[in-house]
């Protein structure tokens, strides 16, 4: 990740130090081609246009191969042309008499040591205070106020002095000390943002890991990163539910104006989320107002604005947009930097889907482990659980509950006559019939085979009365045919627990107790039925 936003950034910014570059070689040519002008001439003109020419066309040249060439090759040949540049610069300085001065060699020097530092400020210290030096030697040598010591190192001692001449060769020095320093400062500026940047990038990836698993923490801190990294005054993340968009987070907007656009987008979905959602690439608008189809909300600023696509599968499920209040102002980098926040979204939601699904899964498995398979009703396992617990909260605290055994009469005739298929359906049938007549506080269990449990709390008689006539009129209606054919129906008992258990000794033997108790209820109802 951070090999690719170097070289990104790399790619840009050696565009414009070549560019800078060609100026200066433009300014020694335009410096050669002066001295034709001369009367006097120190310096042969056709010489330093010989060094200087081969020099502008290196530049450009090298500009223009920069421009075609892969991203792992920008550091073999950017380093490969700053050592040709400085074999010429050298050259030309030489030539051009520039190096007569150890004040320029010591000025290179001393930038390159400030902005080894980082500091920026100094640069411009440095260079104002050289070319206070260059104007001192100008007035010293055309009024000789302070005879020049180095003069002889260069000029014959015949040599009549022009101060025109002077001035001229000074004039393109201190035009390179300039350019030369701007350079640097700007160099010093990228690397201090890149680095900066990077920790920001680096600090917020690994504050964000931690969160996995709470997605919208993670996402709502991801577009605080976005905005924080890129310098941006907005940024949002949208989501697409049900064929529409609608936005989940957003940083510095106004609820008013989320609302607005959102409806907005119900009539119209706007260009730039149909063009992302089509192509499935970052989207960069450096001026919205360039856009036509923009959506220019009234209370909204937004000049520039960068989408980035969160992509899961091969479908675009959500957009990360950040804005700023400014045309122009996000780079490169920047719109690196949204993509590799949109690549950690992708991340944080797939994870969070899975999460889900997960979740999902384990309470199904929980559910399946606790029903039964043919009629969902609460299986045998579950019925021995919620004993166990509401039998020890009976004993704790002296309260009342009351069991009812449901067991179908004949069911063996209807799988005997009509096939286990239908006995099968018939089950599932009665198993909703029970679920439809009991109150929303009571339980229903499938015991085994065809016999049914129902958990009643507390000790109302008359909750029992009306939950069998509900089950009783139900069952009537719906087997009326099996009732008549086989003399289908069902039988039951019930029981009130402690009152018609006793006394225990422990919940186990309680449970076993009052399971064995209202059996033999149950088929005590069935005997006397018979």
């Amino acid at each position: 990740m951070k090999d690719t936003f170097l070289l990104s950034e790399l790619y840009l910014r050696g565009i414009e130090v070549l560019k800078i570059k060609i100026l200066i070689a433009l300014l020694f040519l335009f410096t050669g081609l002066l001295n034709f002008f001369d009367k006097i001439q120190i310096i042969s003109p056709k010489a330093y246009i010989f060094i200087s020419l081969p020099y502008f066309l290196l530049l450009t040249v090298s500009y223009f191969i920069f421009l075609k060439l892969k991203k792992e090759n920008y550091y073999t040949f950017l380093i490969i042309s700053f050592i040709l540049d400085g074999l010429f610069v050298t050259t030309i300085l030489y030539v051009s008499g520039g190096i007569e001065s150890i004040t320029f060699i010591l000025y290179f020097l001393y930038l390159l040591l400030f902005s080894f530092f980082g500091l920026r400020r100094s640069l411009y210290y440095i260079l104002f205070s050289y070319i206070l030096l260059y104007l001192g030697e100008i007035f010293s040598e055309t009024f000789g106020v302070i005879p020049h010591f180095y003069s002889s190192h260069i000029y014959p001692p015949d040599f009549i002095y022009n101060p025109r001449l002077v001035s001229l060769r000074c004039l393109p020095i201190a035009g390179y000390m300039i350019l030369y320093t701007l350079l640097l400062d700007k160099s010093i500026s990228f690397f201090t943002r890149t680095e900066r940047k990077m920790e920001l990038l680096v600090e917020s990836t690994i504050f964000l890991t931690r969160g996995i698993g709470d997605r919208d923490k993670i996402l709502k801190e991801l577009i605080k990163t976005a905005v924080r990294i890129t310098g941006a005054d907005s940024a949002s993340i949208m989501v697409k539910e049900n064929g529409e968009w609608r936005f989940i987070l957003w940083e510095n907007i106004e609820d008013d104006v989320v609302k607005k656009v959102e409806e907005e987008m119900k009539s119209s979905l706007p260009a730039n989320i149909r063009e992302i959602e089509e192509t499935k690439k970052t989207l960069y608008y450096p001026d919205t107002r360039e856009v036509p189809a923009w959506i220019r909300e009234s209370k909204s600023p937004v000049r520039s604005y960068i989408g980035v696509p969160i992509i899961i599968g091969d479908e675009v499920i959500a957009i990360i947009n950040i804005d700023s209040w400014k045309p122009n102002k996000f780079t490169q980098s920047d719109i690196r930097i949204a993509e590799t926040l949109a690549r950690f979204a992708e991340v944080v939601m797939e994870k969070h889907s899975l999460f889900e699904r997960l979740d999902a899964l384990k309470k199904e498995a929980e559910e399946l482990a606790i029903r039964d398979y043919l009629t969902g009703l609460y299986n045998r396992r579950e019925l021995e659980r919620i004993l166990s617990y509401e039998i020890s909260k009976s004993i704790r605290y002296k309260s009342s509950f009351q069991l009812m055994m449901i067991d179908l009469d004949e069911f063996k005739s209807i799988n005997d006559r009509f096939g286990h298929p239908e006995g099968d359906r018939v089950l599932k049938k009665f198993a909703e019939i029970l679920k439809e007549s009991v109150r929303k506080t009571d339980l229903v269990f499938r015991y085994g085979g065809d016999e049914f449990i129902v958990f009643i709390p507390g000790d109302d008689k008359m909750a029992v009365d009306k939950i069998l006539k509900r089950i009783r009129d139900r069952f009537n209606k719906e087997f009326k045919i099996y009732i008549e054919e086989v003399s289908f129906g069902f039988s039951f008992g019930y029981l009130v627990f402690p009152d018609d258990v006793g006394d225990v000794k422990n919940e186990s033997e309680a449970m076993k107790l009052a399971l064995k108790r209202v059996d033999e209820f149950l088929y005590y109802r069935k005997r006397r039925k018979t």
